[in-house]
């Protein structure tokens, strides 16, 4: 744990808990790796057997971890049942994390208990195994309705991280290449969450080392992309700026993006700066309190007049959840959760819509990926057909 590494870490508590199971602490560390390695059915289990046990006096937070696994496997009532008890142990200090995170997550169980009976108009197809692989595909973004670009590790070099690739059509299925991209995958860093300007002029991606993330930019002309240029007015010292993604409203083109710079409300909020018409862009402005949370916004995308993003705080079904916000810089409304099925109990993110193509796609990690049909370890890419086009919306 103290490299990171809580795959490995949660083999060896395994054995640690296989010796030993009497050892309360070697319980809790089992069930804490198991859900940071999203394992969320056994991590219930486990937290299930901390709490049964020890009844919150050694470990307070061990019925507050037990809910959240419970609402991860969609166990509402159970988790309902969970967070209103807790609540009333943290309930001396109203304003804490803790008791405010039960409050939102009384709300969402109560909510997703209905809501989930109330099917959206949506069709949801994995992209399969010509993309999708036993780890983890993330961000995708199309370029046009025969090429898609998406992050994923370098196989067989995972060593180098994660990494830009690109799918074409074939047969109606979309496959992986590697052209394109040779200006952008840096080895020894990771680099992911692609995405281009209205006009695919240009080129935005995050790029990940030891001193943090960074968001990088590039031209395209004639289909060759610039050497990439890290976005000096984004950067800061010991803070994460990625997924980046633009949005125009009333013929000015916004850079938005996901990070945990000073003024952040949260973990991760929701940033955008404007940009300027010598290409430079104006200094980071949040996207206010109604679209950011004392938890993550995350993966945003802006289309139509709304801001596309996931939040783990908002009303929802599970851990991220994809919602929107009507609105534009500076004003942006109360979030609406975009409903079932496109939102599951597990992760559901990077929501991205392609308005030439009526076609739309995001990431999850909800049982049936490429990884197995109950695992919830990886995220896999998939693409959302809708009976009704977002086309109907209004500009």
């Amino acid at each position: 744990m103290e490299n990171n590494d809580p795959a490995s870490a949660c083999v060896a508590f395994y054995e640690a808990f296989s010796l030993d199971s009497t050892i309360f602490d070697l319980t809790v560390k089992y069930a804490e790796t198991l859900f940071l390695t999203k394992d969320y059915k056994l991590a219930e289990y486990y937290y299930g057997k901390a709490y049964e046990k020890d009844r919150g006096r050694l470990y307070a937070e061990g019925q507050f971890h037990l809910a959240a696994m419970q609402k991860y496997n969609g166990n509402y009532p159970q988790a309902l049942r969970n967070y209103k008890k807790y609540s009333t142990k943290v309930k001396s200090d109203k304003t804490g994390y803790a008791y405010q995170k039960c409050i939102k997550e009384i709300e969402s169980c109560t909510w997703a208990i209905n809501a989930r009976r109330n099917a959206t108009g949506i069709e949801i197809h994995n992209l399969g195994d010509g993309v999708n692989t036993t780890e983890s595909e993330f961000a995708p973004f199309p370029f046009s309705d025969s090429l898609l670009f998406y992050t994923s590790y370098d196989h067989p070099n995972s060593s180098n991280g994660f990494k830009i690739f690109r799918a074409s059509i074939e047969d109606s299925l979309f496959y992986k290449d590697k052209g394109f991209l040779s200006a952008l995958n840096e080895d020894g860093s990771s680099n992911g969450n692609l995405s281009f300007s209205s006009d695919k002029s240009r080129a935005y991606f995050t790029r990940c080392n030891e001193s943090g993330c960074k968001i990088y930019e590039c031209d395209i002309v004639n289909g060759t992309l610039s050497p990439p240029l890290p976005l000096p007015t984004l950067s800061c010292d010991e803070c994460h700026n990625t997924m980046p993604t633009t949005g125009v409203y009333k013929g000015v083109e916004y850079l938005y993006y996901a990070s945990d710079r000073p003024g952040t409300r949260g973990q991760l909020d929701i940033w955008w700066s404007e940009r300027n018409p010598d290409g430079s862009y104006g200094p980071p402005v949040n996207a206010g309190d109604n679209v950011n949370s004392p938890g993550n916004e995350l993966s945003p995308f802006y289309l139509y007049d709304r801001l596309y993003f996931s939040s783990d705080w908002h009303i929802g079904f599970g851990g991220l959840d994809i919602c929107y916000s009507k609105g534009y810089p500076r004003s942006f409304d109360i979030p609406e959760n975009m409903g079932y099925p496109l939102n599951s109990s597990l992760n559901d993110l990077y929501f991205v819509y392609d308005g030439e193509a009526k076609q739309g796609f995001f990431a999850s990690n909800r049982p049936g990926s490429q990884s197995g049909p109950e695992n919830t370890c990886c995220n896999d890419i998939y693409r959302i057909a809708y009976s009704d086009s977002m086309e109907t919306v209004e500009p």
